[in-house]
């Protein structure tokens, strides 16, 4: 008799419990199992849902972008001026600058609509049968 689909959420569920009990298991030993478990309660699928998930452009990608609008030697420059100083002590016209910055990492930053499938929940006990 196959398993149904609800039945394994169910293993599942109570299996989150495993975690908590693994120090209990002796390491490098074999455990043979031969048990009749009875389930009981009930799980809840939560209705799937469109979400918008965001992802802004890797930092280093943007240095760079930013970095090769100078010369060799400039870029090095900044880049040295920038660890001496720290990154806060680094901006040097803040009311300027930051807003800059965070347009540049909006307008990069990527958003996606996505289809998440609802969480399942409930409570179920276990015990053997």
């Amino acid at each position: 008799m196959a398993l149904t689909p609800h039945l394994l959420h169910a293993i599942k569920k109570v299996g989150t419990e495993a975690e908590k009990v693994r120090d209990a298991l002796a390491d490098a030993k074999t455990y043979k199992i031969d048990s009749t478990v009875h389930f009981s309660g009930s799980l809840v699928v939560n209705p799937t849902m469109q979400i918008t998930v965001s992802a802004k452009p890797p930092a280093e990608l943007v240095l760079a972008a930013l970095l090769s609008q100078f010369g060799p030697r400039k870029r090095v420059e900044i880049v040295e001026l920038i660890i001496e100083r720290g990154l806060e002590q680094a901006i040097t016209d803040a009311e300027q600058t930051k807003p800059l910055a965070e347009q540049l990492i909006n307008d990069l930053t990527t958003r996606s609509e996505v289809t998440r499938r609802g969480a399942v929940t409930g409570v179920i006990d276990a015990e053997l049968a």
